[in-house]
């Protein structure tokens, strides 16, 4: 009876720690925001600007150098983070999100990818299987809940919550002590002090090029063809948009960069649905739209998609003038707030 209580008791206890700090079971956000909080303090001053998407983000959003550019462009000291994930729509970016404001570190500008086909009506997203229950607060399940209950595979949010200290072993030995496991990167590829994951050119050759669009077509030709707008991710996005006005956080949409071949798949039924959601979020948010998408040729891409750190810096240089002018009043806002 005792082991028994004793049982539930650490399962229990692990839960209510979960909940207070729920970057102990999500291995990926918990080094995201440690790196993010060895370079950022709210109380210093400096305007954040936070990006939030898949791996598209984690590879071709070079936060470094976008940061270096906008500070000397403003002459005002600007952190710029990557949260991009692999996988992650706007549903694990918006928890995400959530988790920095209710940290305290609240970013002054909050950059969404849009990646077009997470908005394709009837695809279940990836959270599923890249964002697992085990690794949300129970007060994050019922948020995500909201948004997969329609499907008909249920999300099995609450079995990774009766067991935690078994299902969540391996998040737990990573927060703990990384080194004793086998594959200590199993959650994650490497990134830098601002979140990016970059791939090295040397990694691209035609012979690569065609295995990586290979994939690229089998993932997402068919989706973009056969497009229908809608699913949890447009109200995942717009739900994010309103919270980012409820909390005085500004937000832009970027659309990254996609090759020759895969903008082909894009028919014309497709982009006039996009075109009309991107004008709806415009207007009901006043959000702005960059749309990157044909700035960077096949050359500098891994699979039509993921760009090579050569591709990834031209990217960050061409955002840069167009983020200087929201960087630079966001400062200013933040100084006046500060005083």
């Amino acid at each position: 009876m005792a082991c028994g209580l004793g049982f539930v008791a650490l399962q229990a206890g692990l839960v209510l720690v979960q909940e207070a700090w729920p970057s102990v079971a999500d291995p990926f956000y918990r080094a995201k925001l440690a790196a993010l909080n060895r370079r950022y303090a709210p109380e210093s001053g400096a305007t954040l600007i936070a990006m939030f998407g898949s791996s598209r983000t984690f590879n071709n959003f070079d936060a470094a150098r976008l940061e270096q550019s906008l500070t000397q462009a403003t002459g005002h000291r600007t952190v710029v983070h990557n949260m991009g994930f692999t996988g992650a729509g706007p549903v694990p970016g918006f928890v995400y999100l959530r988790r920095m404001v209710r940290a305290g570190i609240a970013p002054d500008v909050a950059i969404f990818e849009v990646m077009p086909p997470f908005f394709n009506q009837g695809e279940l997203p990836f959270i599923t299987k890249l964002f697992p229950a085990e690794r949300l607060a129970v007060q994050e399940v019922k948020f995500v809940e909201r948004y997969l209950s329609a499907y008909p595979e249920p999300f099995h949010v609450w079995a990774g919550k009766i067991v935690p200290w078994f299902t969540q072993r391996a998040e737990l030995m990573h927060a703990v002590s990384p080194k004793l496991l086998i594959d200590p990167w199993r959650f994650y590829a490497p990134f830098d002090e601002h979140g990016f994951s970059g791939i090295d050119p040397s990694r691209r050759s035609p012979e690569v090029f065609e295995i990586g669009m290979q994939f690229s077509r089998k993932s997402y030709a068919n989706s973009l063809r056969h497009f229908r707008l809608g699913g949890v991710s447009c109200q995942a996005l717009r739900d994010a948009l309103a919270y980012c006005r409820e909390h005085d956080i500004r937000a832009m949409l970027l659309l990254l960069p996609e090759g020759i071949e895969f903008r082909s798949w894009y028919v014309p039924e497709t982009q006039a649905q996009l075109l009309e959601f991107l004008r709806d979020l415009q207007r009901d948010f006043g959000v702005a739209v960059i749309d990157a998408s044909d700035w960077i040729d096949d050359e500098r891409s891994l699979d039509g998609h993921h760009l090579l750190t050569d591709g990834a810096a031209e990217l960050a240089d061409r955002i840069a003038p167009r983020l200087a002018a929201v960087a630079q009043a966001r400062g200013i806002e933040r100084n006046r707030k500060l005083r």
